[in-house]
């Protein structure tokens, strides 16, 4: 496990998982963020939960590894999973056709977290690089690499 520590930071952590899959685990609040990258683009799986841990996400993928951030796909949209959806104006967001709810539901949803997805699907799958992903209306999803 990596750690880039950003002044200030304690405990913000990168794992490699796989060879081009990183995860990224927030400090602020304790949520992940997966970054499958192919070449110089990454497809990331969440966006972590708090403002501080997702620009610090966004400075190590964009400005240290020098990576564009293509797609941003939720797992589901509540706030400790999308606060860096909005940090990466470039990329596409990915959603469940029921984002919206999922949202609403959430005990303290974070308004200036919210961004409307670019893509709303019920069933899929998708190839990102070596990587390939199934997700179905139930929101369990399989990520294969």
């Amino acid at each position: 496990m990596m750690h880039i520590l950003p002044p200030g930071k304690s405990a913000v952590r990168i794992q490699e998982l796989a060879q081009d899959v990183l995860m990224f685990v927030g400090d602020q609040v304790e949520s992940v963020a997966t970054a499958f990258v192919n070449g110089d683009q990454v497809l990331l799986v969440d966006a972590l939960g708090s403002e501080e841990d997702a620009a610090w996400l966004r400075e190590v993928l964009q400005g240290q590894m020098g990576k564009r951030v293509r797609l941003v796909a939720a797992t589901h949209f509540m706030s400790d999973h999308i606060c860096g959806m909005t940090l990466f104006p470039e990329a596409l967001t990915l959603a469940h056709r029921h984002h919206r709810h999922a949202f609403l539901s959430q005990n303290r949803p974070v308004a200036s977290f919210y961004r409307d997805p670019d893509i709303v699907f019920d069933n899929f799958a998708m190839r990102w690089g070596a990587t390939s992903c199934a997700s179905c209306t139930t929101q369990a999803k399989r990520w294969t690499t």
